[in-house]
């Protein structure tokens, strides 16, 4: 019964080797949208692109079978890691039902104002491959926090980048004059 499904699936992942992200736009207060991954170690199949003008909520849930778990990443700087399942093996393709139980890896993040590029990747799938979700909403679910707390996410890095040329220019300057 469950032979050919699974056969499928496994020879499906076998020959679709690395898959790349795609990017998909979220909409604030627009709902789960939904991601695939592969094995331990694998970036997920979408990147998620958004601008936002007022701070908002950042969630993700696992889903389908537990005991995956995830790092996130924003501009390329990580954001945090979702939290560690509590079981195994247990079923939901309901979004909410999953977020709601600490049986599913899920997190949450403030988001400042800002561009962003959401990307992740995959720290534990016992099963090899699966499914998560992602959404961007104006109120908090109470999940578990990615980032520790209620911060927003840093700097993007290629500001403090900016910051620490135009201060070493400044100090290349200063040697000069004084030598």
């Amino acid at each position: 019964m469950f032979a050919k499904p699974l056969a499928a699936a496994a020879l499906l992942a076998c020959v679709a080797g690395p898959v790349s992200a795609f990017p998909q736009t979220l909409t604030l207060d627009g709902g789960w949208q939904s991601f695939s991954f592969a094995q331990t170690g694998s970036a997920w199949d979408t990147e998620f692109t958004f601008t936002i003008v007022d701070p908002a909520y950042l969630v993700v849930t696992d889903a389908y079978i537990s005991g995956d778990q995830f790092a996130f990443y924003a501009n390329g700087e990580l954001l945090g890691e979702t939290s560690v399942p509590t079981a195994l093996g247990e079923s939901t393709s309901d979004f909410d039902v999953a977020l709601a139980s600490d049986v599913w890896s899920s997190g949450e993040a403030m988001l400042a104002a800002g561009s962003y590029t959401i990307t992740g990747t995959t720290l534990a799938s016992p099963y090899g491959s699966g499914g998560a979700a992602i959404q961007l909403s104006s109120t908090s679910f109470s999940a578990p926090s990615l980032d520790g707390g209620d911060a927003a996410v840093p700097i993007p890095a290629t500001a403090l980048l900016l910051v620490g040329a135009i201060g070493a220019l400044g100090a290349a300057g200063r040697r000069r004059r004084a030598g």
